[in-house]
């Protein structure tokens, strides 16, 4: 921000602030916010997957905080599923959405509160249904469906963000 200040003036540092901030997400820093989240969020992505599960009809029963039993199928709730890459995916998302949005200030503070409960639950409900995929069809379907799955469950939230986006204002 001092090169562009200093090269072009702070009309233009003022007008370049946003995008300049928006490029943090492409730095290396994020290893420390991976290492105190990763944990936390693996532990709540479980619970929700339990609960949906539960809730589903099925019968699960957790051996461990990050281990899901079903009739055929054991989900191991390991580090990479934990959700973090899904929130820092739709964080970014989000505040380059916020920037070209017009959305009132309260509308804004929503939209980013609304991010990590929605990938709480998302992220739970894909590991939810690899379980029931798993269950189902088998332990390769559920393997297959898990490499795929990331995909679908970050399209599903940017239609909801979308969805959100549009019932508090937005024109676009």
């Amino acid at each position: 921000m001092l090169a562009i200040w200093f090269i072009a003036g702070a009309r233009w540092m003022a007008a370049l602030l946003a995008p300049a901030l928006f490029l943090v997400f492409m730095l290396p820093l994020w290893s420390g916010a991976i290492d105190v989240y990763t944990n936390p969020l693996q532990l709540a992505s479980t619970k929700v997957a339990y609960h949906v599960l539960n809730l589903s009809g099925f019968s699960p029963i957790m051996s461990s905080p990050t281990e899901i039993y079903l009739d055929r199928f054991t989900l191991n709730v390991e580090v990479p599923c934990s959700g973090l890459k899904l929130m820092l995916a739709l964080t970014a998302f989000t505040l380059f959405f916020l920037m070209i949005a017009d959305l009132r200030w309260w509308g804004r503070l929503a939209m980013i509160a609304f991010i990590v409960p929605l990938c709480l639950f998302i992220n739970g409900l894909r590991i939810a249904l690899i379980g029931m995929v798993g269950n189902a069809y088998g332990q390769d379907a559920g393997l297959s469906f898990h490499d795929y799955s990331g995909y679908i469950t970050l399209l599903v939230c940017f239609f909801i963000l979308f969805w959100v986006a549009r019932r508090l204002g937005w024109k676009g």
